[in-house]
C-alpha cells in the first residue's frame, strides 16, 4: 500500500512527534511505502525514514503568510505524489488540511481515481480555552459534521473519542477506526539504563516524583507542586519532584516554587530530546499525572503514561477514563480521590510508606505495555482500518 501521510508537526522542535516517526517505521517494516510530510523551523533533522519530506517554515513572524505558504507547499507536494507515485491512501493528521483535498474527493466520487482520504484525530483542538482554540474547535466541528462528504474514514485515538464523535456528529461507528498511542518498548526499557545523568546522582537516596511534558491548568501540575508544601517534614526532606517541561507557563511555575520556598524539593528543567528521556525517567520512583476530569483528557491517550509504565514506574494519576482504559485496577496505577493539593499530598505519603513495593508494581505496568501498547500493535490497528476502507 502507498500512503501519503500529511502532518503539520514541526519535527525539529515539537516534542510529540514520536507517533508519526515510530508508526511510519513500523509500516515500512511491513513493506508499505509511506510518504511522510512535516515541517521544521530551525534545523533539518534526519530520522532515518525513507521518503520523509520536511518543509522549512517561512515568514515565521507573520502568521497568515506563514500559514498560506505552508498550505501551498502541502498542495504542491501532495499533488506531485498523487500524480507520480500512485497513492492509495492519504492520511490527514490535521483537520485543517481536509478542505485542501476536496478536488481529490470529487474525483474519487466520479470514480476517476481510487484514492481514500482518512482524517486522523489524535486530540481535540481546545485544551486551554483560548480564543484561537475556540475558533479551531468550531472549524473542527464543521469538518466532522460534514465528514461523510469530505473523507472516506476517520481514525480516533481512543474508544472514548470514537464514541463521542460518533454520537455528537452522527458518524456511523463503522466509519471510525481506533489506533491509540504507543511506546518504543526497546528505547523505554529500564534494562538499557546503566547510569543516571551525573548531575542527578544525589537523588539516588531520594523519593523522586517525575513529570515531563507541557504545562497547562488542566494538567494540574500546579496542584502537584503545591502538594509538596503540604508534606510532613519527615517525608518532605527526602522527596523531590522533577519536572522537565517547556512552554509559557514554565517560568510562572518556577516563580511559584520560589515564592513558596520549595525550590529544594521541586526542580523544573527544560525538556530534553526524546531519545534521552528514558535516562531521566529512570531517576524516578513514580510518575505523576493529576490531569483534570474534562473531555480533552478523558478522550486522550497520553504517551507519557505509556512511557512511565514501559520504564516500570508506577504512576500517581487522576481517576479519569483515559487512565482507567489503560491501567484498569492494576497496582501500577495509584488513583487520586481528586486532584487537589491535599489529595495529592496524602497519596504521596501513602506511596512513600510502601516504596519498597514499587518495583513489583512497576513490573505490572511493563506487562501492560508489552501486551497492548507497542508501536507495532498501533501500526497493525491503523493498517487494518486502512485496508477496510480500501475495499469499500
Amino acid at each position: 500500500m502507498k500512503i501519503l501521510w500529511l502532518t503539520k508537526k514541526y519535527f525539529d522542535i515539537d516534542v510529540d512527534t514520536a507517533t508519526w516517526i515510530e508508526v511510519t517505521k513500523e509500516l515500512q517494516k511491513k513493506g508499505h511505502k509511506i510518504y511522510l510530510l512535516g515541517f521544521y523551523k530551525k534545523q533539518m533533522k534526519n530520522f532515518d525514514i525513507n521518503n520523509m519530506t520536511l518543509i522549512k517554515v517561512m515568514f515565521k513572524n507573520i502568521r497568515f503568510l506563514s500559514f498560506l505558504y505552508n498550505m501551498i507547499r502541502i498542495i504542491f507536494y501532495s499533488y506531485y505524489r498523487i500524480i507520480f507515485n500512485k497513492i492509495d491512501v492519504i492520511i490527514l493528521s490535521s483537520f485543517q488540511l481536509v478542505l485542501l483535498f476536496i478536488p481529490i474527493k470529487s474525483l474519487s466520487y466520479m470514480k476517476i481515481i481510487r484514492i481514500k482520504l482518512i482524517l486522523d484525530v489524535r486530540t481535540y483542538p481546545n485544551e486551554t480555552g483560548s480564543k484561537r482554540e475556540e475558533l479551531l474547535d468550531i472549524i473542527f466541528g464543521f469538518i466532522l459534521k460534514y465528514s461523510y462528504l469530505l473523507v472516506d474514514g476517520i481514525t480516533a485515538i481512543t474508544a472514548a473519542m470514537k464514541e463521542q464523535i460518533c454520537e455528537k456528529y452522527g458518524i456511523p461507528a463503522i466509519n471510525v477506526g481506533i489506533w491509540t498511542s504507543g511506546v518504543n518498548h526497546i528505547l523505554f526499557s529500564s534494562k538499557n539504563i546503566h547510569n543516571l545523568p551525573n548531575e542527578y546522582n544525589y537523588l539516588k537516596d531520594k523519593f523522586v516524583l517525575f513529570y515531563h511534558g507541557a504545562l497547562s491548568e488542566k494538567r494540574a501540575i500546579k496542584n502537584a507542586i503545591m502538594a509538596i508544601k503540604l508534606l510532613d517534614m519527615d517525608v518532605l526532606q527526602i522527596t523531590v519532584m522533577l519536572i522537565f517541561s517547556f512552554g509559557k507557563l514554565k517560568d510562572d511555575y518556577k516563580k511559584l516554587v520560589e515564592e513558596n520556598h520549595i525550590d529544594k524539593y521541586v526542580i523544573i528543567k527544560d525538556a530534553v530530546p526524546y531519545e534521552e528521556m528514558p535516562m531521566y525517567i529512570a531517576i524516578a520512583d513514580v510518575g505523576i499525572m493529576p490531569y483534570c476530569d474534562v473531555d480533552y483528557w478523558n478522550t486522550s491517550s497520553p504517551i507519557k503514561l505509556l512511557e512511565y509504565l514501559s520504564m516500570k514506574k508506577p504512576i500517581i494519576l487522576s481517576d479519569i477514563r483515559s487512565h482507567r482504559d489503560v491501567i484498569g485496577n492494576k497496582s501500577c496505577g495509584i488513583y487520586l480521590k481528586n486532584n487537589s493539593p491535599s489529595s495529592i499530598a496524602k497519596t504521596i505519603k501513602q506511596l512513600y510508606k510502601k516504596k519498597d513495593d514499587l518495583k513489583k508494581d512497576g513490573e505490572v505496568g511493563r506487562n501492560i505495555i508489552m501486551r497492548q501498547f507497542t508501536w507495532e500493535k498501533c501500526a497493525n490497528d491503523l493498517l487494518a482500518f486502512l485496508q477496510e476502507c480500501a475495499i469499500k
